[in-house]
C-alpha cells in the first residue's frame, strides 16, 4: 500500500508546488506589469505637466478686456516650432471666438530678453521632410492670416530681434510699438535659400513700398527700429527715457516701449468695443479694394465698405450712450451693444 500511496502523494506534492510557483509567477508577472503601468503613466504625467507648465505662447486677459499674447520659449529665441505654433493657432482661436466686450485689444510681446521672435525653428525645419516643411509653413502663413483677420485691433510690443517668421508676426499685427534701442527687423530669409514665406514678401511692401520692401528683403539687412519708423514699418518708437529703461537686453522690457504699448491698447479698449471692431473691418476692406488686384480701384467702392460699416453702428446702444455722456459731460460706459 505503501509503494502505491508515495508515489501518489509525491504526484500531489509535484502538482501542488507546480501551482504555487505558477502563482507565484504570476504575481510577480502582474507586479511587473504594474510597475511598468505606474512607469509609463509617471511618464506621460511628467510629459504633460513639462508641457502644460512651460508653455511656448501665453494668452491672458486682464480687467480692462486686453488680451496679451505672450512668447516665452528662452532656449530658443521664441523660434516658431511645432508646440508654438499650435499654442498661437488655439490662442487666435479663442480671440476670435470673443465678444467684443471680452477682448478689446490685443497685445503681443515676447518674455525673453532681447529678443522678439527669432523666426522659424530651423533645428526641427532641418529634421522635416520637404513635405513636412511646406505643411508647417502652409500652417505658419495660416497662422499669421489669424492674427491679422481678428476683428480686435493688435499690436506687436517688439522690444528685440524680429527675425525672418518674428518680423512676419510683427507685420501682421496692425500697430508696431518698438523700443528704439533694442527692437530690429530682418528678413534674413534669402542666406538660407528660401524667401519669406508667412506674408513678408506682401505686408512689407504694403507698409514701406516696393522699393523699400524690395531692399530690406534682397539685402537681407538689419533694421533698427529708428529706421523701421521712418519707413513706416514701426508707428511708435519709444527711446529709452528713465534711469529704470535698460538697453543691455538685462529684461523683457524697456518700460517705456512697454508702457507705450500699454497706454494704446488702453487708450483702444476704452473705447466703443463695436465701433473699434467696425473701423478696423472698414479700414482693411476699403485699403483692400484699393490696393488688390484692380490697381485702378474705386474711391467710391471704398466709401461704401466705409458707409455699410458705419450703418451697423447706428442702431447700437453704445452710440446712443456715448451721446448722452457727452451731454451729461461724463464717461460713456459701453457695453458692445
Amino acid at each position: 500500500g505503501c509503494a502505491l500511496a508515495c508515489p501518489g502523494r509525491s504526484s500531489r506534492s509535484s502538482a501542488n508546488d507546480r501551482d504555487a510557483l505558477r502563482g507565484r509567477t504570476m504575481l510577480a508577472l502582474r507586479g511587473v506589469a504594474q510597475r511598468g503601468i505606474r512607469a509609463i503613466r509617471g511618464a506621460a504625467t511628467r510629459v504633460v505637466t513639462s508641457a502644460a507648465s512651460h508653455p511656448h505662447a501665453q494668452l491672458d486677459v486682464d480687467a480692462h478686456a486686453v488680451a496679451t499674447l505672450t512668447l516665452q520659449r528662452p532656449e530658443r529665441k521664441n523660434a516658431l516650432g511645432r508646440q508654438m505654433l499650435g499654442e498661437m493657432r488655439q490662442a487666435l482661436q479663442r480671440l476670435q471666438d470673443s465678444t467684443a466686450c471680452e477682448v478689446r485689444a490685443v497685445l503681443i510681446r515676447s518674455a525673453v530678453p532681447g529678443i522678439f521672435c527669432a523666426g522659424a525653428d530651423l533645428k526641427e525645419r532641418k529634421e522635416m521632410s520637404e513635405a513636412e516643411a511646406a505643411a508647417f509653413v502652409t500652417d505658419l502663413r495660416k497662422m499669421m492670416a489669424e492674427v491679422a483677420a481678428l476683428p480686435m485691433p493688435t499690436v506687436a510690443l517688439v522690444e528685440g530681434l524680429a527675425l525672418g517668421g518674428g518680423a512676419e508676426l510683427a507685420l501682421a499685427a496692425d500697430v508696431r510699438v518698438a523700443c528704439a534701442a533694442r527692437a530690429v527687423f530682418a528678413f534674413p530669409e534669402v542666406n538660407l535659400g528660401i524667401i519669406p514665406g508667412a506674408g513678408g514678401t506682401q505686408r512689407l511692401p504694403r507698409l514701406v513700398g516696393l522699393a523699400a520692401a524690395k531692399e530690406i528683403i534682397l539685402s537681407a539687412r538689419r533694421v533698427a527700429a529708428p529706421e523701421a519708423a521712418a519707413l513706416g514699418l514701426v508707428q511708435r518708437c519709444v527711446a529709452l527715457d528713465t534711469q529704470a529703461d535698460s538697453a543691455d537686453n538685462s529684461s523683457p522690457s524697456s518700460g517705456a516701449a512697454e508702457r507705450a504699448a500699454m497706454e494704446l491698447t488702453n487708450s483702444i479698449a476704452s473705447a466703443a468695443p463695436l465701433a473699434i471692431r467696425a473701423a478696423k473691418a472698414a479700414i482693411d476692406e476699403g485699403y483692400h479694394v484699393l490696393t488688390g488686384p484692380n490697381k485702378q480701384g474705386e474711391l467710391s467702392l471704398a466709401m461704401q465698405v466705409e458707409e455699410r460699416h458705419y450703418a451697423t453702428l447706428l442702431p447700437t446702444s453704445d452710440r446712443v450712450e456715448a451721446l448722452n455722456a457727452f451731454a451729461e459731460k461724463r464717461p460713456p460706459v459701453f457695453k458692445g451693444m
